[in-house]
């Protein structure tokens, strides 16, 4: 048997984050519809935590200047939220 290199306090800290991430996701679903763009996701997300009292690793993270990472399709995926991206309706 593989021995776990978290404490069980790891654990609890790990639940807690992973359902505020599930919160923040079911917060977010609604709003994620064509014509939005990218930088109004991270708004939202921003948001979310600062009413949760909680705050984005990736903000300042080796100067990353926004609080997710999030793009498009054909975008890389750690993609910088910006004004300028709007989501489109994608008809497969």
């Amino acid at each position: 048997m593989l021995s776990s290199v978290y404490a069980p306090k790891d654990f609890k800290r790990l639940r807690v984050a992973g359902d505020l991430v599930a919160r923040c996701f079911d917060f977010l679903t609604p709003h994620i519809v064509a014509g939005i763009t990218t930088a109004y996701i991270d708004d939202l997300v921003v948001q979310f935590l600062k009413e949760n009292g909680a705050k984005s690793a990736e903000y300042g993270y080796m100067g990353f200047p926004r609080s997710v990472c999030t793009s498009v399709n054909d975008v890389m995926v750690h993609g910088i939220p910006n004004p300028n991206v709007v989501l489109k309706y994608n008809q497969c």
